[in-house]
């Protein structure tokens, strides 16, 4: 072999060596929905994982630097620097603190036998199968219960919401850490029945409005607010002051109680809104339809509280809902969380489906 052809033949190996060896450190470099960007407790988080949990935060990222004066329209917003961070690191963080609390969910809900499968891949596949499930179902008539088709992003929010209902329920049995018994639901209930338990009031209003559907104006309802504020009269008389005093006006007599209060609400949510801080003897103004018009409270009857018996179900769902947040926030916060070195090159251009 000749010196120039050795040469050759050295140099196009050299060439095919350094080649193989680049894409081999771009394979490795390459960031799959796979990877584990780190680890919480001992227990892998994957781009995937991290990726679904910042679709969800970068509407906040945006609205944060947005505040901060940045153009968030700007090619080189994402890599700007603000307040000694970028928005990318920012998203990275702020992700990467939602995605812990997810996995350590994940992880309950293994340890409680609701879950095989934890991993990134485990939710593509859990996914996939209830799409074919969804889709078998539809084919011969079956109801389905949720979405017929997910999305990993709408998949991810339907298995969760679940999971958590689940472990609530799980984490509730008797010598689990929600357990409680009647005293210890009783107690919480007597905390809570002001804001939660309390009967809708009974009402006697009186409602003055434009007549023919023609619009009242605000000041022009303020001003008859202010009128029987200062008359405080029964319904008869009170309606012919204020026909009295402004023309073109109808006065009409509304009551509900907690019986009706649910339909009520419903069918008239604006003035249902509108009478709820007021006592004997005010008044207010609400919008409804476009059109002003102010109610007067002739009279408010103390409803009392709802049952404990009777709302038991509803307490105790609610008790473990809230002990559940703070065991997950409690959980995050002692959590151990180790970056890895992937997590320093995770960005949005990960592409999951």
């Amino acid at each position: 072999m000749n010196k120039k052809l050795k040469a050759f033949v050295i140099s196009s190996v050299a060439i095919l060596i350094v080649a193989a060896v680049s894409i081999t450190i771009l394979l490795v470099l390459k960031i799959t929905p796979e990877t584990e960007i780190a680890k919480v407790n001992g227990e892998p988080i994957y781009a995937g994982e991290w990726k679904l949990s910042a679709d969800r935060k970068k509407s906040s990222v945006l609205s944060h630097y947005k505040e901060l004066g940045l153009d968030t329209s700007s090619a080189d917003f994402w890599n700007t620097e603000k307040d000694g961070k970028t928005p990318t690191e920012y998203l990275r963080e702020i992700s990467l603190e939602d995605a812990v609390q997810y996995k350590l969910q994940l992880v309950l809900a293994k340890e409680y036998n609701l879950l095989d499968d934890i991993s990134f891949s485990g939710l593509v596949e859990q996914k996939n199968k209830t799409n074919i499930d969804n889709l078998a179902k539809i084919k011969v008539g079956e109801p389905v219960i949720g979405q017929r088709t997910y999305t990993l992003s709408t998949f991810y929010d339907y298995r969760l919401s679940n999971l958590k209902l689940d472990l609530q329920k799980a984490m509730g049995e008797k010598g689990k850490p929600f357990y409680a018994d009647e005293q210890t639901l009783k107690n919480f209930f007597d905390s809570v029945k002001d804001e939660f338990y309390h009967k809708t009031d009974s009402f006697v209003l009186a409602v003055v409005e434009k007549t023919n559907g023609e619009v009242l104006p605000e000041q022009t309802a303020k001003d008859i607010a202010s009128l029987m504020n200062n008359l405080k009269m029964d319904f008869e008389s009170l309606s012919a002051k204020v026909v009295q005093t402004h023309h073109g006006v109808t006065i009409n007599k509304i009551e509900f109680s907690d019986e009706s209060a649910s339909s009520f609400s419903k069918q008239k949510s604006e003035l249902f809104e509108a009478v709820q801080s007021l006592k004997s003897g005010e008044s207010a103004v609400y919008n409804e339809e476009g059109s002003f018009k102010t109610v007067y409270c002739i009279s408010r009857k103390d409803a009392g509280y709802k049952n404990f018996s009777d709302v038991y179900d509803a307490v105790l769902s609610q008790y473990r809902a809230i002990k559940y947040e703070e065991y997950i926030e409690n959980l995050t916060k002692n959590a151990k969380v180790e970056k890895l070195s992937a997590y320093d090159r995770i960005n949005m251009d990960l592409t999951l489906e």
